[in-house]
């Protein structure tokens, strides 16, 4: 202990003799402290270019369009038919066609929901009114919805399709595409007819948003 403690006063008195001898123990201090700010600052510059490399952009746009002046379909003293009848409906006001549009930027998934909301004029009951939903499929259309009563939602959906609307489809698309549908609307074949004007009009909402995985 006592010749470990005799060399360490040596070393002190050689030290405090030699100046050189701190500047150079200051100079390696020095250089070893910027390898050491160097190596992190590298650490963190990696991993944040990782990171964004790794990040994907996520986005869509959803867009009805429809060719008529108005958005939705209205009956008006109309008598009552059965199914097989009102499916082939094809004269003025007796069908209506939209376009649901999906824009599709990156990864995306796009879900939407199409309902129809009942006027305020609407003087027939909901279970009076059977509608009707295809989708065109090539140069035909294909039945999505078959003839139902208008049904109200009792709540609110999560893509924010209001309650007391009825839901007609639903559906989800991953690449930018235009999908076309035909709603028909008719009174139902049992329907008790009485002598005030019967009318009822609904319009065509859509609404939807990007799906989070």
């Amino acid at each position: 202990m006592i010749n470990n403690q005799e060399e360490e006063e040596k070393k002190e008195k050689k030290k405090a003799g030699n100046p050189n001898a701190l500047i150079y123990e200051s100079i390696l201090l020095i250089f070893i402290l910027l390898v050491s700010i160097f190596g992190v600052s590298f650490a963190v510059v990696k991993y944040t270019q990782t990171g964004e490399e790794s990040n994907t952009i996520r986005t869509g746009e959803l867009r009805m369009s429809y060719t008529e002046d108005t958005n939705g379909i209205k009956i008006e003293n109309a008598m009552p038919m059965s199914d097989d009848i009102g499916k082939k409906l094809s004269g003025n006001n007796e069908f209506f066609d939209f376009t649901v549009s999906t824009t599709i930027r990156g990864n995306a998934t796009l879900a939407y929901e199409v309902s129809a909301e009942k006027s305020i004029d609407s003087t027939l009951r909901d279970d009076e009114v059977k509608l009707y939903l295809e989708k065109k499929a090539g140069a035909i259309y294909e039945t999505v919805m078959n003839p139902v009563v208008f049904t109200p939602l009792k709540e609110k959906t999560k893509w924010g399709t209001e309650k007391g609307t009825m839901l007609l489809t639903t559906g989800t698309s991953t690449h930018t595409e235009n999908i076309s549908y035909r709603l028909r609307m008719w009174v139902k074949q049992d329907a008790i007819m009485t002598g005030e004007e019967r009318i009822f009009s609904v319009r065509v909402n859509l609404k939807g948003g990007v799906v989070v995985e």
